[in-house]
């Protein structure tokens, strides 16, 4: 039986993704996770998180770039998320009364509405996508010895 409960180790994951990205060392990474969680973490179960955590990014990397149309609804899936955004935004500045608050509320309103416009100005870069094949490129047979030793 595992020590910790799913949602913990959901954390502790996301807490050693923190701390990589912060360039934590190993001994920073155990103590940053023992202070989100309060409990010691091993320097072996916080590098097979590393690990884990490379792998499903190299997946999920090589999923939406080999897929075109995957990348293209996740870019979509972003240009929603924004919507979303705004929307909230504007909820909250018809819900605050405060000038200083409905201010900051629209300063977002204008940093939401600058990337929505970056993200359709690259809209149609996106759609041009074709798939990227990655795979070398085959050494016909007639190709010297010399041929192949290059790298395509």
């Amino acid at each position: 039986m595992s020590r910790f409960t799913n949602k913990v180790k959901l954390r502790i994951k996301q807490y050693v993704l923190d701390a990589t990205i912060q360039r934590l060392s190993p001994d920073e990474t155990i103590d940053y996770v023992e202070s989100k969680i309060h409990e010691r973490v091993s320097k072996r179960h916080i590098e097979y998180l590393k690990t884990v955590i490379k792998r499903q990014s190299r997946d999920e990397f090589e999923k939406l770039r080999s897929d075109g149309l995957s990348y293209k609804l996740a870019f979509m899936d972003r240009i929603d998320e924004i919507r979303n955004l705004q929307a909230k935004q504007w909820d909250l500045y018809r819900e605050y009364k405060s000038p200083f608050l409905r201010l900051r509320c629209l300063t977002e309103l204008r940093s939401l509405t600058e990337t929505m416009t970056n993200l359709y100005d690259l809209l149609p870069a996106i759609d041009s996508l074709q798939n990227v094949r990655t795979e070398p490129k085959e050494i016909p047979s007639s190709a010297s010895s010399e041929d192949s030793n290059k790298v395509y």
